[in-house]
């Protein structure tokens, strides 16, 4: 090991736990468990070490510098700060994940919408009553996802967010995923 990591490590050590961050604790696991460095990379070494120095020099902001920060970048681009309440915080979290869902049946990635669900439920943790994506898509309707995603694609200028033609299709049908 060489003497400026086992400096660095040395520092790292006698930083009390609740100041220690991620680099920090990456540079504590690198340590082994009995003292003994791993091999490290030496690609790594001057960004771990950088990383380092800068949390070293870091001033961490109070909640009133966050939002004066938040409030002038907010004016510099000309957007009105509004609350957000919690339906529309869940709407734009799941409903263009639900949209990448349709945009996968449609380019045939997944075969049914189930196969969607069953991987959403089961390997990220998808709340199991409420049946996965596409399902909970077909209970709140595909049209009310269609406005809400064109609303939001609107008022965000970002067309991704815009339904998927599968989406918009079915909904035009008044039908769902699995309906």
């Amino acid at each position: 090991m060489t003497k400026l990591l086992e400096k660095a490590l040395e520092a790292v050590r006698r930083l009390p736990p609740d100041s220690q961050d991620e680099i920090a604790l990456a540079m504590l696991s690198l340590s082994g468990n009995e003292g003994e460095p791993e091999e490290v990379d030496p690609t790594h070494l001057a960004s771990v070490l950088e990383g380092l120095a800068q949390a070293k020099r870091r001033h961490f902001a109070t909640d009133a510098e966050v939002e004066a920060i938040i409030l002038e970048g907010s004016a510099k681009l000309g957007l009105n700060r509004r609350p957000i309440d919690e339906a529309e915080i869940v709407e734009r979290m799941i409903f263009p994940m639900i949209n990448e869902g349709a945009r996968i049946l449609e380019e045939g990635i997944a075969t049914r919408p189930g196969d969607i669900d069953v991987i959403w439920v089961s390997g990220y943790g998808w709340p199991v009553w409420r049946g996965g994506p596409m399902y909970y898509a077909d209970r709140l309707g595909l049209a009310h996802l269609c406005d809400r995603l064109s609303y939001y694609a609107d008022r965000s200028r970002d067309e991704t967010l815009r339904p998927s033609p599968l989406m918009q299709r079915l909904a035009g049908e008044g039908c769902g995923f699995a309906l």
